[in-house]
C-alpha cells in the first residue's frame, strides 16, 4: 500500500473551475453536510462582528453571498454590502439573491479589487480548512 500523498493542486484556476462546477448546488449541499449549522455560524458571525454603524461591509469570498445577506439583515438594510470573488458562476448566483438589496457584486481578486479595504471597518472572510 502506497502511503505517500500527493500535494493538492491549489492553483486559483483549479479552485475557481471547482467552485464554478459545484455552484448551482452549492448552497444545498453546504446546508445538508452541515446540518444547517453553516445558518447558525453566519447568525453569530453577525454578533460577534456586528456592523458599524453606516458603514459598508465587505464580504471577501462572498460565494452564493450568504455571509452578506447575514450583514444585510443585521444592518436592516442601511448599509452598503460589497460581496467579492473569483468564481463568476458563485456571484451569479449571489447576484439573484440580492436584487432588491444595497449590494454590489464584484467579480475579481481582492489585490485586483479597487475598493480600499482599509477603509471599510468590517470585512468578512468565511473559510474552511
Amino acid at each position: 500500500m502506497d502511503t505517500t500523498s500527493s500535494p493538492v493542486d491549489k492553483r486559483a484556476f483549479r479552485i475557481r473551475r471547482m467552485f464554478g462546477n459545484i455552484a448551482c448546488s452549492y448552497d444545498f449541499l453546504n446546508h445538508l453536510l452541515s446540518l444547517n449549522i453553516d445558518r447558525r455560524w453566519r447568525r453569530r458571525t453577525t454578533r460577534l462582528v456586528p456592523p458599524q454603524g453606516e458603514a459598508p461591509i465587505l464580504d471577501l469570498c462572498t460565494g452564493t453571498g450568504d455571509l452578506a445577506l447575514a450583514y444585510d439583515r443585521a444592518a436592516r438594510h442601511r448599509v452598503p454590502i460589497y460581496a467579492a470573488d473569483f468564481c463568476h458562476e458563485m456571484l451569479v448566483l449571489a447576484g439573484k439573491k440580492t436584487q432588491q438589496r444595497r449590494f454590489q457584486i464584484i467579480f475579481s481578486k481582492l489585490r485586483q479589487s479597487r475598493l480600499d479595504c482599509e477603509t471599510l471597518p468590517t470585512r468578512t472572510v468565511a473559510s474552511r480548512k
